[in-house]
């Protein structure tokens, strides 16, 4: 079995080299690998680093140079993969690192099974201040598993997927969306009749990590398939709020890009529809509490810039701008939830992949 391992890099740093290394353990000796490096503008040297450690390991390497959204990266990974006749496509994020190496054979003798199918692979965020903190946690935390479970998703984790040679020339990335493009490709890979399976590992560990380092960037750990589903929605609410103030206070951006990042964020709603404990009553409180951070900053801002609207008209302005996300966060969200949950689940069932799929060692 051939398979082409692509790597989307941008400024990746040290990182990428244990990336390499956890994907190339993952897969042993059991395939013939193709790697696959993209280099979309680094200039830290990182798609080298990444070239190396193949080089290293005794592959050849094909490396890809430009000036690539992500969704462009992630083209360029399917167009190459389809092209070398790979038998499937193990596309990793530039900071993922298996720790599972059992979870990802059995799903690669999964697909085999299917025929028909992507599956994506959940993994944990952690942030640590050192390359070597992070090594030691992921020595410690390293563990394999017996069985796994596919689970129907009405979109995918694009930063670990498994895609079989008979999708790779039926699914793109939209390439103007460099901003929640996975729930966009799911949606649509969905509608071509093409399912997708999140994995679900029986490890005690994840089945991959997403490491950053020196930043805090990710502040909640992924357990289970509904808890992460869960997090997200609670990252897509931090980050409206977030974008809404600092337009509020003037600092950056504009009444569209206000808009645009708001709407973007409902795009990921589709993706809580698997979380079975996530209800709408979740949501509503969620918004609702939201709505209120976003009234308060408007009257607090109202109340020091009164006396000065007509000089500083920029004030007023502003003011509009949260009041219609508030407005928004109590009306919209509910909406898109329950419409877009009702539209892929009718697409879901029409395919008849609703159910899970248990595959075990022995």
């Amino acid at each position: 079995m051939k398979l082409c391992i692509c790597t989307a890099v941008y400024n990746a740093g040290e990182v990428v080299r244990y990336v390499v290394r956890s994907i190339l353990d993952a897969l042993g000796d059991r395939y013939s690998v193709k790697p696959i490096v993209v280099d979309s503008g680094s200039v830290d040297g990182s798609p080298h680093i990444a070239i190396e450690e193949y080089v290293r390991r005794g592959y050849k390497p094909i490396l890809i140079k430009g000036r690539f959204n992500v969704s462009q990266a992630r083209n360029k990974c399917l167009e190459i993969s389809e092209k070398e006749n790979c038998d499937a496509l193990i596309m990793i994020d530039h900071d993922v690192i298996v720790l599972d190496a059992s979870a990802i054979e059995l799903a690669l003798d999964t697909l085999r099974m299917l025929g028909n199918g992507i599956i994506a692979v959940p993994y944990g965020f952690k942030s640590f201040g050192s390359i070597a903190e992070a090594l030691n946690y992921i020595d410690r935390s390293r563990c394999s598993s017996r069985c796994i479970k596919l689970v129907p998703v009405p979109w995918t984790v694009t930063g670990l997927m498994i895609i079989p040679r008979e999708i790779l020339a039926r699914v793109r990335f939209v390439e103007r969306m460099n901003f929640r493009d996975d729930t966009i490709f799911g949606f649509v890979t969905w509608l071509k009749g093409v399912p997708i399976y999140m994995l679900k590992a029986d490890g005690k560990c994840f089945t991959a990590i997403d490491v950053s380092i020196g930043r805090e960037l990710d502040v909640y750990t992924r357990l289970g398939v509904s808890e992460y589903l869960s997090s997200i929605g609670k990252k897509v609410l931090s980050d409206v709020y977030r974008c809404s103030a600092a337009s509020a206070r003037g600092r950056r951006g504009s009444c569209i890009r206000l808009v645009a990042k708001y709407l973007a964020a409902a795009s990921w709603i589709p993706g809580i529809v698997l979380s079975i404990t996530l209800a709408l009553a979740h949501l509503m409180i969620a918004c609702l509490g939201l709505a209120m951070l976003s009234i308060a900053e408007l009257v607090g801002l109202v109340y020091k810039e009164f006396r000065k609207v007509r000089k500083h008209p920029l004030a007023l302005r502003n003011a509009i701008k949260i009041s219609l996300f508030s407005l928004a966060s109590i009306v919209l969200f509910p909406v898109v939830y329950v419409s877009k949950r009702a539209a892929i689940y009718r697409v879901m069932e029409s395919i008849g992949r609703t159910k899970e799929i248990e595959l075990c060692r022995g």
